[in-house]
């Protein structure tokens, strides 16, 4: 890295279910100096304080040391946030674990944005669109719809076990337990 750590740098997580990739890059080409994965990074399945390890733990796989003054922003994609609602459990969970691992690692205050991991995604596909459409279907299944580079609807995107119609099993047989949570939590 060298003389590339004498420019702003900026840090990008991406912060899924199954694994957390994070990437330091030179703020002016957004040329990516270093990138590293860890643990899961669900801001609502992930216990706070094994996702605040997480999240240091691959910080610190990607910040040499005497570089964290150059951050200038961070921006970070999490399954269970949502940058539409600041209040929104998974949102709050996600900031205040990726806050407290960057105190940790001795990176100032400064501007750290958290967004969904589809929001991420979205703003990841070629040409930076503004508006359109994401469609993930995996293990879990959401769609939404961005526009003006926001989150305006989404569909499922609850969780295999509570909802994500796409990916759950078509069998009568799906756990009981499943359908009792679904209830609680939606009717």
């Amino acid at each position: 890295m060298g003389n590339d750590l004498n420019q702003n740098l900026v840090i990008g997580l991406d912060a899924g279910g199954t694994r957390t990739r994070v990437v330091l890059a030179g703020a002016a080409d957004g040329g990516v100096l270093a990138e590293t994965t860890a643990g899961p990074g669900n801001a609502l399945t992930v216990p706070p304080r094994q996702l605040t390890e997480c999240l240091a733990e691959a910080l610190a796989g990607v910040m040499p040391e005497g570089a964290c003054d150059r951050v200038v922003a961070v921006a970070g994609g999490f399954a269970g946030a949502t940058a539409a609602d600041a209040d929104d459990p998974g949102t709050a969970r996600a900031r205040g674990a990726l806050t407290e691992a960057l105190r940790r690692l001795g990176v100032p205050e400064g501007p750290v944005g958290i967004w969904s991991d589809i929001e991420a995604a979205f703003a990841a596909a070629p040409g930076a669109p503004a508006d359109g459409l994401a469609l993930v279907a995996g293990t879990g299944a959401v769609a939404m719809r961005i526009a003006g580079r926001q989150a305006t609807t989404t569909v499922d995107g609850d969780g295999w076990l509570l909802g994500d119609e796409v990916s759950r099993s078509r069998s009568d047989t799906f756990r009981p337990s499943s359908r009792a949570s679904r209830s609680t939590i939606f009717e």
